[in-house]
């Protein structure tokens, strides 16, 4: 269950599920287990998240995510390298 301080950084709505799935964008692992908190329930016990749920939050969450991501031009993240840039 997240903590107080994580469900306030969250907030609601569909910028709670993107920050829930921040970590997941950038590194492949739900490291703080925010996404349980979402209902997704393809979580293994190491944090990684089923590839098809992870490319479906991608396709709707993934410019949202790039858009406010600071530009890391030797290493981009793991959803580009997984699943190619989001629709925009």
């Amino acid at each position: 269950m997240a903590t107080n301080r994580t469900r306030r950084r969250r907030g609601h709505g569909s910028a709670a599920e993107a920050a829930a799935w921040e970590m997941v964008f950038d590194a492949g692992y739900d490291f703080f287990g925010e996404l349980r908190d979402l209902g997704v329930v393809s979580v293994d016990a190491y944090g990684r998240v089923d590839p098809a749920d992870a490319a479906e939050a991608w396709r709707r969450l993934g410019a949202h995510h790039l858009a406010g991501r600071k530009p890391d031009s030797h290493r981009p993240c793991w959803a580009v390298r997984e699943f190619g840039f989001p629709p925009a």
